[in-house]
Parts: C-alpha cells; structure tokens; sequence
C-alpha cells in the first residue's frame, strides 16, 4: 500500500518541479500536512532590479497522487524587498501532502521563496525552499 502510494507522489513530485530547469518556476518538495495544520507560501524579491508579475499556488496531492492546486494568486508585481503570499488550511480528515509553486517572469536571481507549515494553523512547524 504504501510503495504504491510513493511511486506516483515521486512522479507528480518531478512533474512538478521539471519546469525549474527552464527558468519562471520555482517549487518545494512536498510536506506532509496534518488536519489543521496550515501552508503558507511565500515569495521575496531580494535585488534591486524592475519589479516582476509573480504568482503563487498553493498544490494539495489527489487521490491518483497528482498535485492540483488550491489556492493561486494573480499575477501581482514584486518590488525589490516586497513579498507575495498564498495560505491554504488543510481540512482533510486524513494526512494530505501540500507543496507551493512559484511562476514569474524573467530570471530567478534576486528571488527567495518557501513553504511554511503551520501546526493548527499558526505555530511554524517547518520550512522548505523552493528551488
């Protein structure tokens, strides 16, 4: 049971972060989120550089272990030290695996993004990068 369940989270998990390699996407590695724990996606733009139209999304695994998103913000511009965000609560009664996902124009330098776990929705659990 559990083998079959890893194989397609490892899959959608490729899937998923693929398109870094080709630049305008970042993303995490999913976490394991608990009934009322909380995922809060951020992005940073730490250089000096133009602004640039950045979205988030928020991914929660289906049951055919495909990330499908829940939460996505429009495409807002991002200022030098400025931050874009996206939360979602996960309400599942059993274990769901969350991640975020980061698109944006131009190149990644000068850009910081994570996924932020929440226990019950406001103590910060843990913190992944995206890449």
């Amino acid at each position: 049971m559990l083998r079959s369940a890893f194989v397609p989270l490892v899959l959608s998990t490729l899937l998923l972060a693929g398109p870094a390699a080709r630049g305008g996407t970042l993303a995490t590695t999913p976490v394991l989120l608990k009934t009322g724990d909380g995922i809060m996606c951020i992005i940073t733009n730490t250089g000096t550089k133009d602004a640039r139209a950045v979205s988030v999304e928020v991914l929660e695994w289906d049951d055919n272990g495909l990330p499908v998103p829940v939460t996505t913000t429009t495409p807002a511009d991002l200022a030098p030290l400025g931050l874009v965000q996206a939360s979602d609560l996960a309400t599942e009664l059993s274990p769901v695996f969350g991640a975020c996902r980061f698109t944006f124009k131009g190149s990644a330098k000068g850009l910081r993004a994570s996924a932020n776990v929440l226990e019950n929705g406001s103590d910060l659990l843990d913190t992944q990068p995206a890449h």
